[in-house]
């Protein structure tokens, strides 16, 4: 005989739940079914978050995955019914300019509510946080985007939705996203968007260059916890699973600038010099060998950075080499901040850095330079001076990292304390007049 929950199921495989009251009278209806004591079990979301349950039995999962999935289905459906052209003409018709503030934020919010209600639980105030501002320097309050930056992520947030539900069944804790899990997920899916393109090696290596970006921008401080709002309103995700080089990205810089970060292209660029850098016999990096690297850190940085890292007979896996990656080709992300912040103090772990820190750190990038140029007209104090006058510390005689992120100082700790190369580049740019305003693109401070 049937159980109760089964013929709910059955006679409401149809149902699409659009709101929270839908869900709270769809449970409402089961919970007449089964035995009142176990109604406690449930918890009521908001609709496009995942079910709360706790000892879910078998019949009960199913039932919550068509109550999902219908959800989904009519919140993509709203979505998609949208004709693009006219979204971009309404935001166009409403706005003056390039660039606006949250004011006018609020009254596209209203507009486009005009079109599709959905639009209410999708601009949130999380969404114009994450959309790149106009001028770091600038408060919360004064924060200014630019209209194409929005446009583009009214876009995004459409093809999100349709990842919501494919995302929710590997989220160990509602809502958030382990990089493990997320590892599991990129690699059941990926090739319904790109096609079997990698030999099961390199499937792992890309594998892991897309956990390791995504964690970089959306959890720079390394909770092993990403939130799932984050990870669909942020590009990465769909730039991971589809390598499309059209979404917007932030400013790229040095050796991979040439390529969009997520292409295939990059990708290999990346691994290779990885690969060429290593000890053939390993696959791995000892530290002797990296200055085959095409943009080798100083050996003051070297040595705290496989200090910090996990290594294996002190060498790196490419895994480990990631992050330096991307604090050289993104220094203006708070990700980078954190990365330069956390070697230098790796040893010490004083939770701060000392005037004798920055000066040893700067000291191997300047030895870098005068290995390359024989003499350098700058003293080095003119260089530490120039560090301190950006971050502009509280206390001279500590660096923290609240510090760094506040004066949005990431990229000049990159410049100065990490690399040469990196040093190297801004004065170039600087020389040729063209050291613009660095755009760190949706990321988590």
């Amino acid at each position: 005989m049937e159980s109760c929950l089964l013929q709910f199921i059955k006679q409401n495989k149809e149902a699409t739940i659009n709101s929270d009251e839908d869900y709270s009278k769809h449970i409402t209806q089961y919970l007449s079914l089964v035995d009142t004591e176990k109604q406690d079990l449930i918890e009521i979301p908001k609709f496009y978050q995942p079910l709360h349950v706790k000892q879910p039995s078998n019949e009960l999962i199913e039932f919550i995955n068509i109550c999902r999935i219908n959800t989904m289905d009519s919140f993509v459906k709203d979505l998609t019914s949208l004709n693009a052209d006219e979204v971009e003409l309404l935001i166009h018709k409403n706005t003056q300019g390039a660039i606006f503030g949250y004011d006018t934020y609020l009254i596209l919010k209203e507009k486009l509510m005009s079109l599709n209600p959905v639009f209410e639980d999708l601009l949130t105030v999380e969404l114009f946080a994450l959309l790149p501002t106009v001028d770091p320097t600038l408060s919360k309050k004064q924060k200014a985007i630019f209209k194409n930056d929005f446009v583009q992520a009214i876009r995004h947030i459409i093809d999100a939705a349709v990842l919501r539900f494919n995302i929710d069944p590997y989220c160990e804790q509602p809502g958030y996203i382990t990089s493990q899990a997320l590892q599991d997920f990129l690699q059941d899916n990926y090739k319904s968007f790109i096609g079997n393109i990698f030999n099961d090696i390199m499937e792992a290596m890309y594998m892991c260059y897309a956990v390791k970006s995504i964690q970089f921008f959306l959890d720079p401080k390394k909770t092993n916890k990403i939130s799932v709002k984050n990870l669909l309103i942020s590009p990465y995700l769909h730039a991971a699973l589809s390598q499309n080089t059209t979404l917007p990205m932030p400013r790229q810089f040095g050796t991979y600038s040439q390529s969009p970060w997520f292409s295939r292209q990059c990708f290999e660029n990346v691994y290779n010099a990885f690969s060429m850098a290593t000890d053939p016999t390993t696959g791995l990096l000892p530290i002797k060998n990296i200055n085959n690297l095409p943009f080798p850190p100083s050996q003051v940085f070297a040595k705290s950075w496989y200090f910090i890292e996990q290594t294996y007979d002190d060498q790196l896996d490419f895994r480990g080499y990631m992050d330096y990656a991307l604090t050289h080709t993104f220094p203006c992300n708070t990700g980078a901040g954190y990365f330069v912040f956390s070697v230098l103090d790796a040893e010490s772990q004083k939770g701060y850095l000392s005037q004798q820190d920055i000066n040893l750190a700067f000291k191997g990038v300047f030895q870098q330079l005068l290995d390359i140029y024989d003499q350098i007209p700058i003293p080095q104090d003119a260089f530490i001076d120039e560090i301190y006058e950006n971050i502009k510390p509280q206390n001279k005689s500590k660096i923290y990292l609240s510090d760094i992120l506040k004066s949005n100082s990431s990229e000049f700790m990159v410049r100065y304390l990490m690399t040469s190369q990196s040093l190297n580049e801004r004065e170039n740019a600087c020389q040729g007049g063209c050291m613009e305003l660095n755009n760190p693109g949706f990321e988590i401070k």
